[in-house]
């Protein structure tokens, strides 16, 4: 688990760093979004963090006209994962 965890830590700051170069790049923003979610899913320890960084970027890019027709979902869908969530302490 170590590894994979490892592994998927290392992609995630690749895209991280892609989409911090380029905002204005909604191909890079939207695989940040996709493996923010991944995280989510994944790691539900990171589920709150990833998810609204996640609402954050698909909001933005709706806002700016720049989410593409096919992810307009995006925003509702994460909103709703976020407020399924267990409150924490």
């Amino acid at each position: 688990m170590t590894g994979a965890l490892n592994s998927h830590q290392a992609a995630l700051a690749i895209r991280e760093r892609l989409a911090d170069a380029d905002p204005d790049n909604s191909d890079w923003q939207r695989d940040l979004i996709v493996s923010c979610v991944k995280t989510s899913e994944v790691f539900p320890a990171e589920a709150r963090a990833m998810l609204t960084r996640a609402l954050a970027i698909a909001r933005r890019l709706h806002e700016e006209d720049k989410l593409a027709p096919e992810d307009t979902w995006m925003p509702d869908e994460f909103a709703r994962r976020l407020a399924a969530l267990p409150e924490t302490g």
